[in-house]
Protein backbone atom coordinates (compact mmCIF):
# COMPACT_ATOMS: atom_id res chain seq x y z
CA UNK A 1 0.00 0.00 0.00
CA UNK A 2 1.08 3.35 -1.04
CA UNK A 3 1.66 6.02 1.42
CA UNK A 4 0.23 9.19 2.23
CA UNK A 5 2.02 12.15 0.96
CA UNK A 6 1.74 15.17 3.86
CA UNK A 7 -0.05 17.35 1.53
CA UNK A 8 -2.83 14.62 0.64
CA UNK A 9 -3.23 14.12 4.78
CA UNK A 10 -3.51 17.75 4.83
CA UNK A 11 -6.58 18.38 1.98
CA UNK A 12 -9.56 19.41 2.67
CA UNK A 13 -12.86 18.13 0.72
CA UNK A 14 -15.03 21.06 -0.12
CA UNK A 15 -18.40 21.17 0.40
CA UNK A 16 -20.97 23.93 -1.11
CA UNK A 17 -22.79 26.34 1.39
CA UNK A 18 -26.22 25.17 0.42
CA UNK A 19 -25.61 21.32 0.72
CA UNK A 20 -24.39 22.09 4.13
CA UNK A 21 -27.43 23.77 4.91
CA UNK A 22 -29.59 21.53 4.09
CA UNK A 23 -27.58 18.83 6.05
CA UNK A 24 -27.79 21.06 9.40
CA UNK A 25 -31.43 21.56 8.50
CA UNK A 26 -32.06 17.56 8.25
CA UNK A 27 -30.21 17.84 11.80
CA UNK A 28 -32.63 20.27 13.44
CA UNK A 29 -35.57 18.54 11.47
CA UNK A 30 -36.32 16.15 14.53
CA UNK A 31 -36.79 19.06 17.04
CA UNK A 32 -39.22 20.59 14.64
CA UNK A 33 -36.05 23.53 13.74
CA UNK A 34 -35.17 25.44 10.91
CA UNK A 35 -31.91 27.63 9.49
CA UNK A 36 -32.83 30.16 7.12
CA UNK A 37 -31.28 32.85 5.20
CA UNK A 38 -32.11 36.28 4.96
CA UNK A 39 -33.81 37.13 1.36
CA UNK A 40 -32.26 39.93 -0.73
CA UNK A 41 -33.55 41.92 -3.37
CA UNK A 42 -31.91 42.70 -6.27
CA UNK A 43 -28.94 40.32 -8.76
CA UNK A 44 -27.81 38.31 -5.25
CA UNK A 45 -28.90 34.81 -4.36
CA UNK A 46 -29.50 33.80 -0.98
CA UNK A 47 -26.88 30.94 -1.30
CA UNK A 48 -24.00 34.22 -1.68
CA UNK A 49 -24.86 34.48 2.19
CA UNK A 50 -21.79 35.63 4.42
CA UNK A 51 -21.68 34.77 8.12
CA UNK A 52 -24.46 36.19 10.03
CA UNK A 53 -27.04 36.33 6.93
CA UNK A 54 -28.67 33.08 8.48
CA UNK A 55 -31.55 32.55 11.24
CA UNK A 56 -32.31 29.90 13.35
CA UNK A 57 -35.83 29.29 13.68
CA UNK A 58 -38.16 26.82 16.21
CA UNK A 59 -41.35 25.85 14.96
CA UNK A 60 -42.79 24.31 17.65
CA UNK A 61 -42.78 27.16 20.22
CA UNK A 62 -43.45 29.86 17.24
CA UNK A 63 -39.37 32.03 17.69
CA UNK A 64 -36.57 32.84 16.29
CA UNK A 65 -33.31 31.48 18.65
CA UNK A 66 -30.85 33.10 17.38
CA UNK A 67 -29.79 35.63 14.27
CA UNK A 68 -26.43 36.13 13.04
CA UNK A 69 -25.82 32.26 13.22
CA UNK A 70 -22.15 31.05 12.01
CA UNK A 71 -22.92 28.33 9.82
CA UNK A 72 -19.25 26.20 9.93
CA UNK A 73 -19.66 26.73 13.74
CA UNK A 74 -23.27 25.45 14.03
CA UNK A 75 -22.53 22.50 11.17
CA UNK A 76 -19.53 21.49 13.32
CA UNK A 77 -21.50 21.66 16.32
CA UNK A 78 -24.39 19.07 15.02
CA UNK A 79 -22.02 16.65 13.34
CA UNK A 80 -23.19 17.76 9.95
CA UNK A 81 -19.68 19.03 8.58
CA UNK A 82 -16.28 16.60 9.60
CA UNK A 83 -13.04 18.43 10.42
CA UNK A 84 -11.80 16.95 7.29
CA UNK A 85 -14.81 19.14 5.17
CA UNK A 86 -14.40 22.95 4.21
CA UNK A 87 -17.42 25.36 3.03
CA UNK A 88 -16.97 26.82 -0.13
CA UNK A 89 -18.70 29.38 -2.28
Amino acid sequence: MAKKSKAAARSRVPVSRRAVLQRVNRKLAPQSEMLKAWRRSGAENYATYEPGDLYHLDFSRNLMLHVNVDLEAMARDLGALAEWETITE
